[in-house]
């Protein structure tokens, strides 16, 4: 009978001490039924993280370097046989760690992604209930291998170490959807997802009302203009890359862009979020409402490609391997 596989929790952190506390609780009470390190690495957060004294837990530090370097730096730091990536805004079950590890047991090369879910609370608001509509479909397909290449996130999956080393690891160059790239990396040469929902996280972010969920997804649209240059022949690529300033379109595709761009406006926007709060304190319905959030979400996401496929210019270059004594 072989040895069961080690396992280390990285745990990326930057500037939110009462998130990553809760967090790394939530790990820590899970040790007392199994074995595995928590590696935190605080990326230069103001003041600099503590952490309790505890078995298993390791305190990382670097200076802003981002999240793709700042995951790598944790796998470094570890010897586990398999690596399990989480967000410092997740709360995860004492079985967690034990499904990741059962899974990559049972499903060879496999990157192992787990179930997020929203908090029960979130369903007692419509704006709640429309993130519930966008972000729920993804808890209902079946556990074990996907067709999917790109399904992914690094809030919560897992992968062996051995395979990320050799992937080179999460790309610096890609801050947004880091995670998609990886898979898809990870399925060129062979490997697999499984979708795990035994291995299920809580997400408790900080984006409760319209406002700061678009303003979330507009930064994102924005940073993911590197993938989106790496993967152009991907479907979802080519429907993102209409929206680049420098490609060609027939003369209705650039009248309905000029028409987006002068409803994305700051004047505009700022004018359907006034409607939207007043909509939401007259109680209207949510079919009402989830079509404003719709619009509203779109404008900003429509923003954040523009802007960010304007910026990049050069497709950056794949990672090379990482070496157990690189930085």
């Amino acid at each position: 009978m072989s040895a069961a596989l080690s396992a280390a929790v990285i745990v990326p952190a930057h500037n939110r001490p009462e998130a990553v506390a809760l967090s790394v609780r939530t790990l820590l009470e899970g040790r007392a039924q199994d074995d595995f390190e928590v590696v935190v690495v605080d990326d230069g957060s103001e003041p600099a993280l503590a952490m309790p004294e505890a078995p298993g837990l390791r305190l990382v530090r670097t200076a802003g370097i981002e999240r793709s370097r700042a995951r790598n730096l944790g796998v470094l730091s570890t010897r586990a046989d398999l690596v399990i990536f989480m967000d410092d805004d997740i709360s995860v079950g004492p079985d967690f760690v034990g499904a990741h590890r059962k899974a990559a047991e049972e499903f060879p090369n496999v990157i192992g992604v787990g179930a997020i879910t929203l908090p029960e609370a979130m369903g007692q608001t419509p704006f709640g209930r429309f993130r519930r509509l966008i972000e729920d479909p993804d808890l209902r397909r079946p556990r074990g291998l996907m067709a999917e290449k790109n399904f992914c996130t690094a809030a919560n999956m897992s992968i062996r170490r051995d395979r990320f080393l050799s992937l080179g690891g999460f790309d610096p160059a890609i801050v947004s959807s880091e995670d998609q790239d990886l898979a898809l990396r990870f399925c060129e040469h062979g490997g697999r997802l499984a979708f795990l929902p035994e291995a299920s996280a809580l997400h408790r972010d900080s984006n409760a009302d319209i406002a700061a969920y678009c303003r979330r997804h507009e930064w994102g649209a924005r940073a993911v203009a590197p993938f989106l240059r790496r993967y152009p022949e991907r479907e979802d690529s080519r429907a993102r890359l209409r929206f680049d300033p420098a490609r060609r379109s027939t003369l209705g595709d650039r009248a309905a862009l000029a028409m987006r761009r002068l409803a994305a406006q700051a004047p505009c926007v700022r004018a359907l979020l006034g409607l939207t709060r007043v909509a939401e304190q007259a109680g209207l319905g949510d079919s009402q409402l989830f079509a404003l959030y719709r619009v509203l979400l779109g404008l900003h996401l429509f923003r954040g490609f523009r802007r960010g496929l304007s910026e990049v210019i050069v497709t950056p270059p794949l990672p090379l391997p990482l070496s157990d004594f690189s930085r």
